[in-house]
């Protein structure tokens, strides 16, 4: 056991407030007391007031809030060894959160079901957003969206718990140390771990490395799955870069207050507090499917090799989906754009990029062709879409009005070509001949003729 679960178990003990030598015995508890004063003044002249202004239902809310309030005074509640409370989770944490991730930030959530009902799991994702909120924001996603209703365990680094409150309310949370001895246990457990290997080196990284992956560290979550012989779900988070663009850092003041990075953003420090306003942008969390890990013995954690292995295919992974979902973004305020009778993940219809470039379709040759509005059969193929897809890492710079959700430029499709076999005199093609003087003529032949050479 290490030295911050010991500090955990010490912190868990709770003595009930009825138990304490100062109450007097046969006396009505204080939190008796006061829900029966306040369901009495409710109840009375106030409660047709609370049912205008809160609306039917309210004595079920009202009474659950005081039960729970009864609960947290006489300390009728229950914490692990690890000190997460799971009540004050539910009914505190996750409720201020939710108005966040599904009003502000409108996430979307896909694969969901490729997180295991029960039994342990560890879930891998990319770090980014200058303030760890895409670590909230995957524990609302778990929660709220997996049918079980599962808690995301998530390892936290050390400057979370010596901060003073944030760390107290981290292992109030669920949160607890990220170190392979507390994660291996949680896993054995059937817990659901989250870990961001890219810790520090992810979220403190420039705008203009967004969306690129940082090292891995050495795969110590990979090893403790292994121990524990769980799954390992990827887990790719796009929109929290944008939240807190950084564009600078104050390295020598940050070093002088022990933090790891001092951001400077397009808000921060120039707006004051609310420079510590998030941009509201839109995000989308995919769980991807899980990567076993049973087939090997518990041994195999000390194969570097291996750990190195499954390390790297858990990058590529996470690396690999994220670039697919940059693809199928609109923008980094608004949904994705697909073609109709198609779902942004599907691999049916067209995804319309909000960027444009020149690089190719990955539709393979088949697509060649219909680009080349010359299919073999004579028939006019479609016209092209209006902007290819392309790799994020050669696309351009964003402009400056994207990144406050303005659509981009639109870029005029290519005029169509004409059927093949049209046979229309030179220059009446509607387009520049390949060969100057020359049309085709004849149904099927889509290739300029030799050319001729001078004087023959």
């Amino acid at each position: 056991m290490t030295a911050a679960r010991n500090h955990a178990v010490g912190e868990a003990k709770v003595i009930p407030i009825e138990c304490a030598p100062s109450w007097q015995a046969g006396r009505p508890a204080l939190a008796d007391r006061l829900a029966d004063a306040v369901g009495g003044a409710l109840a009375g002249p106030l409660g047709d007031t609370a049912t205008r202004l809160l609306g039917k239902g309210w004595e079920g809310r009202a009474a659950g809030g005081l039960s729970f309030l009864r609960r947290r005074i006489t300390g009728d509640y229950e914490v692990d060894d690890f000190g997460f409370d799971e009540e004050l989770t539910e009914e505190v944490f996750l409720s201020l959160l939710r108005p966040l991730a599904e009003k502000y930030f409108r996430i979307e959530v896909r694969g969901i079901e490729n997180v295991p009902a029960e039994g342990g799991v560890l879930i891998v994702a990319n770090h980014s957003g200058t303030v760890p909120l895409d670590a909230l924001m995957t524990q609302v996603a778990v929660h709220d969206h997996h049918p079980s209703r599962r808690h995301l365990r998530m390892l936290a680094a050390d400057l979370v718990f010596v901060l003073p409150v944030v760390g107290e309310l981290a292992r109030k949370a669920g949160h607890t140390l990220a170190c392979n001895e507390d994660a291996q246990t949680l896993l054995e457990r059937g817990e659901v771990v989250g870990v961001w290997p890219e810790g520090f080196k992810g979220i403190g990284k420039p705008f203009a490395d967004r969306y690129k992956l940082q090292r891995f560290g050495r795969g110590g979550f990979v090893a403790s799955a292994l121990r524990a012989q769980v799954p390992i779900v990827p887990c790719s988070i796009v929109g929290a870069e944008e939240t807190y663009p950084m564009i600078g850092n104050f390295k020598t003041l940050a070093r002088l207050l022990g933090l790891p990075y001092l951001p400077i953003t397009p808000t921060f420090p120039w707006l004051g507090p609310l420079g510590a306003v998030p941009l509201p942008t839109k995000w989308t969390i995919q769980f991807g499917e899980p990567i076993p890990t049973d087939g090997y013995p518990k041994e195999a954690a000390d194969d570097p090799m291996l750990v190195f292995d499954l390390t790297d295919q858990v990058r590529e992974t996470i690396q690999h989906t994220l670039y697919k979902l940059l693809v199928q973004r609109r923008s980094v305020r608004r949904q994705f754009r697909v073609s109709p009778g198609s779902s942004p993940g599907s691999s049916g219809g067209r995804v319309r990029p909000w960027f444009s470039g020149a690089a190719g379709s990955a539709d393979g040759a088949g697509e060649d062709a219909e680009r080349s509005g010359c299919p073999a059969d004579g028939v006019p193929a479609a016209p092209p879409p209006v902007s290819p897809l392309v790799s994020p890492l050669t696309r351009p710079p964003t402009p400056a009005g994207a990144l406050l959700g303005a659509d981009p430029p639109v870029v005029a499709p290519p005029v169509p070509p004409l059927p093949c076999g049209s046979g229309v005199p030179a220059g009446d093609c509607g387009r520049p001949p390949v060969v100057p003087g020359w049309c085709p003529a004849a149904p099927g032949d889509c290739s300029p003729p030799a050319p001729v050479p001078p004087g023959a």
